[in-house]
């Protein structure tokens, strides 16, 4: 798509691609993926205008940004995957239901939160590292690209069963580079809600992160540990917010 759309009707994405560019938005009804990937491209914001229903596991490539206005509708376990250097906005009320773990795959680009949106995703039975909700994490034959972030404007909720970010194990700075990672926070929460960990920031190898808070929190349950900066460096700038 490369225009605005305005009909009414549902959208079906059963395979395939469907690719939005510079500028291009959805009709008002909703986009239901039972297949396929939804991309993205140019350098104008393209939008899906109304609700995300899925009954899968989707892929977001964006290459160009995209934005999210509707609110999500599923009934089952979702794995979201982010490729594409691109920012992926979320704009509505993103909520894998309580009773199963949802997943974020973070694999490039920028993940938005914009204001008042909310992301929720719960973590698996046995809360291992495996089952964390948000994942910044590869097989050992992935090199990570060289930027990653995550940005929660005013209002909004990003809200994990726990989050886990690394390298893999065979990827050496030495030879290919850092990978950074930045985490800004306007005025958002930033929640992990695990009875196992909270955040695991820079556990592993060649990633460097930084977290930039202007207002806002930063909040995990206050029985868990978290291990921040153990392998690799971590650094925390607040200008207003809290961080508990």
């Amino acid at each position: 798509l490369s225009h605005a759309n305005t009909y009414t009707a549902r959208t079906e994405l059963k395979g395939g691609r469907l690719e939005l560019a510079d500028g291009a938005t959805t009709g008002s009804g909703a986009l239901a993926i039972s297949g396929g990937t939804l991309a993205s491209a140019g350098t104008v914001e393209s939008e899906v205008t109304g609700p995300v229903e899925l009954t899968t596991n989707p892929t977001f490539d964006t290459a160009g940004p995209l934005r999210l206005s509707g609110d999500l509708a599923t009934t089952d376990r979702r794995v979201f995957t982010k490729t594409g250097a691109g920012t992926l906005t979320i704009a509505g009320t993103w909520i894998n239901p309580p009773a199963v773990a949802g997943q974020f795959r973070h694999q490039d680009g920028t993940l938005r939160l914009a204001e008042n949106a909310v992301f929720e995703l719960s973590v698996g039975p046995n809360e291992s590292p495996d089952e964390f909700s948000l994942r910044v994490q590869y097989s050992t034959d992935y090199t990570p690209p060289p930027y990653r972030s995550i940005v929660l404007e005013k209002g909004s909720r990003l809200s994990s069963g726990g989050w886990f970010f690394s390298s893999p194990n065979n990827y050496s700075p030495e030879t290919s580079g850092w990978s950074l990672f930045d985490i800004v926070v306007n005025g958002g929460l930033m929640e992990s809600t695990g009875a196992a960990y909270g955040f695991i920031f820079g556990d592993q190898h060649a990633m460097k992160i930084h977290i930039d808070m202007h207002g806002g929190e930063i909040r995990s349950r206050p029985d868990v540990w978290s291990d921040i900066g153990t392998r690799t460096p971590v650094r925390w700038d607040v200008d207003g917010g809290a961080e508990v």
